[in-house]
């Protein structure tokens, strides 16, 4: 087998197919035309159409042995290599290569050549990372990115399953990027303490040429967001192809809310809970994800990051966009939640504006117009519970995610919610603002008071008209 060339090998022993060898020559020779050189079994190890230990196994079958340079660190494919024969053309000394192999160490800088480039000062196009190794980790497929970093899928080879990677884009000035990794560190950190069957699992925090990383569960799925049709006349999600509200849809934020209650009890606050970071998967189960945002729930004065305020400004509660960190607390997440709900619902976001500066006013003084206002079909009592997760004072709202999950399932079980029901009042209620009910009574009182001048003023014209008739006969 030694004359046989790799890639022909693993095709005649079923493990790649044509296309693939194809593809793996071809990348090949786009590499060689750059003055670079990479073996196929690297390239195929690197796509991940063959694992490592593939490769390495058939390396043994061509009689090959890989060593690398214990100074250099360049590799070689030896024949018939025993220890202390030979010797690096630098001078190094030869051992056996590492469980990684058969990657070189130059191997990500000669996918960087051919478009695969590593991430830098700006997030790299969409794909860029793919047949990138990060730690022992190859990257499959980019599946979406933010604004801290890109998410991967990746291989684990240990393990021989799909996981999801998350890898820091490090922008900015020296500052900022410190600041950004401690973020990067700090929501790795976040997320593994928390072990819920709803929270996307974390497992590994590393480095790779420099770049931040950490390992997730890979969860086949799609993101929440991803169902929301942002397309005026799409019916909600949660009346899609139906004249009620899916109880799935229902479900999905129940189990959410449980996911936030074992974060709070853990003392940590999600704080960017938006339809972006809740995972849906192939079993119709929503899990939560990406704790980017996450703070604890006490405030640190000492800690300049538990001043922070982040999150999607869309889904912020209003002392979130007051940016009044010692007010953030559990109500915070229910907020967010319910802001989902809202969207789920009638199709509309609770608050809008033309500019950021327009929706953190709306959010923190306007009242929001009510879900049944937009969609009639809403159930009374859904509604009731959207209502009050929206309050603007945190004390009306639900003061845990425990009690949210709870009257959801009341719902659900068609009891009675513990939630009021909202009154109808026309087509925007002012259900949102306590000083919109006390401007009302203003008004109302105003009004009433008009309407005693007008009165009185009447009756004294009409003393006046009538004391002055009988002189009018004379």
């Amino acid at each position: 087998m030694a004359d046989i060339p790799l890639a022909q090998l693993a095709l005649d022993q079923g493990l790649l197919t044509p296309d693939q060898r194809d593809s793996a020559v071809q990348l090949q020779q786009e590499l060689r035309k750059k003055d670079l050189f990479m073996r196929i079994g690297e390239i195929l190890a690197r796509r991940a159409v063959l694992q490592v230990a593939q490769v390495r196994a058939l390396l043994e079958k061509q009689g090959l042995t890989l060593v690398r340079c214990a100074s250099c660190g360049k590799q070689f494919n030896a024949r018939n290599w025993s220890a202390g024969k030979a010797a690096c053309p630098c001078g190094g000394a030869l051992d056996p290569a590492p469980a990684e192999a058969p990657l070189t160490v130059v191997g990500n800088a000669a996918m960087a050549r051919v478009g695969d480039e590593a991430p830098g000062k700006a997030a790299p196009p969409p794909g860029a990372l793919r047949g990138r190794y990060f730690g022992k980790y190859p990257l499959l497929e980019e599946l979406g990115r933010g604004a801290m970093g890109l998410v991967y899928k990746a291989w684990d080879p240990a393990l021989g399953r799909p996981i999801a990677i998350k890898v820091l884009i490090d922008a900015g000035a020296p500052d900022q990027s410190a600041k950004r990794r401690h973020q990067f560190i700090q929501e790795a950190r976040s997320a593994a303490k928390l072990r819920h069957p709803g929270i996307v699992a974390v497992h590994e925090v590393g480095q790779s040429e420099g770049q931040g990383y950490f390992t997730m569960d890979w969860i086949d799925g799609a993101p929440l967001g991803s169902l929301v049709k942002d397309v005026p006349g799409a019916a909600p999600v949660a009346f899609e192809n139906s004249e009620k509200p899916l109880p799935h849809v229902v479900e999905w934020i129940r189990d959410v809310a449980l996911s936030l209650q074992h974060a709070h009890q853990n003392g940590l606050l999600h704080c960017d809970v938006k339809p972006g970071n809740i995972l849906i998967d192939r079993r119709n189960k929503a899990l939560l994800s990406d704790f980017s945002a996450a703070r604890s729930m006490w405030l640190d004065l000492a800690d300049p990051n538990s001043k922070r305020v982040l999150g999607t400004l869309l889904y912020m509660a209003p002392e979130q966009a007051r940016g009044a960190a010692k007010d953030l607390g559990p109500g915070t997440d229910v907020w967010a939640l319910g802001a989902v709900l809202y969207l789920l619902l009638t199709g509309r976001r609770p608050f809008a504006g033309d500019s950021p500066i327009e929706v953190r006013k709306a959010i923190c003084v306007q009242p929001a117009i009510a879900p049944r206002s937009w969609n009639p079909r809403i159930p009374k009592p859904l509604e009731a519970i959207v209502v009050k997760c929206l309050q603007k004072e945190i004390s009306a709202r639900y003061a845990t995610a425990k009690e949210l999950a709870d009257d959801l399932q009341r719902y659900l079980d068609g009891q009675s919610v513990l939630a009021p029901l909202v009154k109808e009042t026309g087509t925007n209620p002012l259900w949102m603002d306590r000083r919109a009910w006390i401007a009302a009574a203003i008004g109302a009182a105003l009004l009433a008071g008009g309407i005693v001048v007008k009165v009185v003023m009447g009756r004294a014209s009409a003393k006046a008209k009538t004391f002055e008739l009988p002189e009018e006969q004379k």
